[in-house]
């Protein structure tokens, strides 16, 4: 997949409240994808075509904004 072309992987609405910090982890192995928000699981997918290496962003939608805090990337293995 060329840079600038995204998919869907998954998506579901989430209510979390405003003005305060979460707690976000994403953990991939192999095809597995799991997300969790303050320790709830919210995806559990496989990827049939996961990127092997590369990077990870941060979006806001338009006329909003948010605070990102110790990110934290390791080796599953």
């Amino acid at each position: 997949m060329p840079w600038g072309e995204f998919f869907v992987l998954a998506d579901r609405d989430l209510a979390v409240s405003l003005n305060s910090w979460h707690q976000i982890a994403i953990q991939v192995q192999g095809e597995q994808l799991r997300v969790s928000v303050d320790n709830n699981p919210v995806f559990d997918l496989q990827d049939s075509f996961p990127l092997l290496s590369g990077s990870i962003a941060f979006e806001a939608l338009d006329n909003s904004q948010i605070y990102v805090d110790d990110v934290v990337v390791e080796s599953l293995e």
